[in-house]
């Protein structure tokens, strides 16, 4: 008998404490602003002004279902789409930009990554110009620069070349650049020869080796052009290349 009341009263206070992590989520759920059966936000940039006619996109990743939702924020950035009752759902954002004279598109950081069901969620994106995106094995939200040799040339130790990024005119997004200082095959980097998370703009870029105490000053351009060797390069982002989106190709040799 005994027994039985223990297990009894276990059981009732293990009811009482589901049903208080429930009621604590339901709460939670509330004051976050989530509606049930809709996924809403804000879509902002990186200073936090309202983004407007951005199309937002959750895609139904239940096996065997292909479907999405979709919606397009107003000009408060305000967004809110309507989830069918059953599926589980992943969250996009992305945006269009013609920057002088081309069109790149980028992807918006969530601020909630995680799959959500069909019972309502709040998700904000922001428009970064840099940083890791959520999931690490996706590289940057920056810009790529690929750098080579010329061909024909002893291969120098790479890591230790110094790349001086100085920005010409605004950002992308309309904002001041600064200045950055990179070397391949930092941490910052994802592959070796490559320069990893540049905010997209226009670029003066140079470059010197450093042997020792020396610091040799290297001549750039674009890869496979026939221009001269520069001391100063004007670097462009290419939107969409065969190595990847949002990408710049340099050549270097001794000046």
């Amino acid at each position: 008998m005994r027994t039985y009341m223990k297990n009894y009263v276990t059981c009732l206070l293990m009811l009482i404490s589901t049903l208080n992590i429930a009621c604590k989520k339901d709460s939670n759920k509330e004051a976050e602003g989530a509606q049930d059966g809709y996924v809403t936000g804000r879509i902002i940039d990186a200073q936090n002004n309202p983004l407007a006619n951005i199309e937002v996109v959750f895609e139904n990743i239940l096996v065997g279902n292909h479907s999405y939702v979709a919606g397009v924020s107003n000009e408060e950035g305000m967004y809110k789409i309507k989830l069918p009752k059953v599926g589980t759902y992943h969250g996009a954002a992305y945006i269009k930009k013609t920057f002088n004279g081309k069109t790149y598109e980028m992807s918006l950081h969530p601020d909630n990554d995680e799959v959500i069901g069909n019972t309502g969620a709040v998700v904000n994106f922001q428009w970064k110009l840099s940083g890791s995106r959520p999931n690490g094995l996706d590289g940057f939200y920056g810009g790529s620069v690929e750098i080579h040799n010329h061909p024909g040339r002893p291969i120098v130790d790479e890591q230790n070349i110094e790349f001086t990024f100085t920005p010409i005119g605004k950002l992308i997004d309309g904002s001041d650049g600064q200045t950055i200082k990179r070397k391949s095959g930092l941490p910052q980097t994802i592959y070796y020869g490559r320069l990893t998370d540049i905010p997209i703009g226009r670029y003066q870029v140079s470059a010197v080796y450093i042997n020792g105490g020396q610091r040799i000053p290297l001549g750039l351009r674009e890869l496979d052009s026939e221009d001269p060797y520069s001391a100063k390069h004007t670097l462009n982002f290419e939107p969409a290349t065969i190595a990847g989106d949002n990408m710049a190709f340099i050549q270097y040799d001794y000046q």
